[in-house]
């Protein structure tokens, strides 16, 4: 084999045109040149950077919303004693013989009634539920002197007013006051409505509330 390719170089004739046409290629080629590296262009990035900034805008408003409208998120209302067994009553007698002290009706509420609920929450607290003409309004009485209404909303306006021996808390807003709280040492009651009223109002509601 060796022999048969020493055969064909010695044939091969490279004329004085041939090597200078050689020269002349070597001398024009690039061999500076370098294979450049790819490169990502930036219009096939920009759906994704898209999509990345949108979800860290909508991450911020979530986050930064309930402050920007200058209130904090609604709680919902709780009982007194979480564990207590929750029983309804058919009457206003069996309501207070179940958790062992007096309950009385609620006198002047702003509509009429046209049903009653009675509620026990063990032998804590009692509570009277009246629904009429689109309203209602939510009684409580406890045992002990601290705030049974489970209302922890902030709201914007708060008020003292005193009915007799007591002085109860108003809270509410510019519209007026939808939630009372007092106690005369031995009990606890709270007295909430669908709507707002006067602190005028309030203290005639209240005084047929004990």
């Amino acid at each position: 084999m060796k022999k048969r390719y020493d055969e064909i170089i010695d044939q091969i004739e490279v004329t004085d045109e041939m090597r200078a046409r050689i020269l002349h290629n070597l001398r024009e080629a690039d061999l500076t040149k370098q294979a450049q590296p790819k490169v990502v262009q930036f219009s096939s990035m920009k759906k994704y950077l898209s999509v990345a900034a949108c979800f860290v805008i909508l991450m911020a408003g979530v986050l930064t919303l309930p402050r920007l409208l200058g209130r904090e998120p609604q709680q919902p209302a709780e009982v007194l004693n979480p564990g207590a067994d929750i029983v309804d009553a058919a009457t206003l007698k069996e309501l207070s013989g179940m958790v062992g002290f007096e309950v009385v009706e609620v006198t002047g509420l702003p509509f009429t009634p046209e049903k009653e609920s009675y509620t026990a929450f063990g032998t804590d607290m009692a509570q009277i539920t009246y629904e009429g003409q689109g309203q209602s309004c939510t009684f409580r009485k406890s045992v002990g002197s601290e705030d049974n209404s489970g209302d922890y909303n902030a709201y914007s306006v708060v008020e003292e007013i005193s009915v007799g021996e007591v002085t109860a808390t108003l809270k509410g807003t510019t519209d007026g006051f939808a939630l009372a709280i007092w106690s005369d040492g031995a009990f606890s009651y709270s007295l909430q409505l669908s709507g707002g009223l006067t602190a005028a109002e309030w203290e005639a509601l209240i005084a047929g509330a004990r």
